[in-house]
């Protein structure tokens, strides 16, 4: 039986098939998918994920670092915040692109991380982002 060849880099750039990921591998992954996604529709969109390194997907960070380039290559940046509040606030900020004269995309999709407690202190940015 002849193995298909394979690199552990197939995680993220696959286009069909089957593959393994750790959930940490598929939240990156989910922003690599989306903005594959928006550009197949033709959409002009680029991605931000911002959270607080503290928190139970604190290795979501260093996935992402580790692969700043793929993500850069598919318009998606990775910020890491010094809290939730304001990851959730530079997420927030980040939406409203499209209210600036010269911006490069016409939306943003998020993804914003934190631990329950960053949560609960965040709920009044979350607000203000959802009105």
């Amino acid at each position: 039986m002849q193995l298909k060849d394979f690199s552990l880099g197939d995680r993220y750039t696959l286009t069909h098939g089957g593959l393994f990921l750790s959930g940490l591998q598929a939240l990156v992954r989910l922003t690599i998918e989306q903005s594959r996604n928006d550009q197949a529709r033709g959409l002009n969109t680029a991605g931000y994920v911002s959270g607080y390194r503290g928190s139970p997907l604190a290795g979501l960070d260093s996935e992402c670092l580790t692969n700043q380039s793929l993500l850069e290559a598919h318009r998606v940046k990775f910020h890491a915040a010094v809290n939730e509040e304001l990851a959730a606030t530079a997420i927030s900020g980040s939406q409203q692109v499209g209210l600036h004269p010269g911006a490069t995309v016409d939306g943003v999709f998020g993804l914003w991380y934190g631990k329950a407690p960053g949560l609960d202190r965040s709920c009044d940015a979350l607000r203000h982002a959802n009105q």
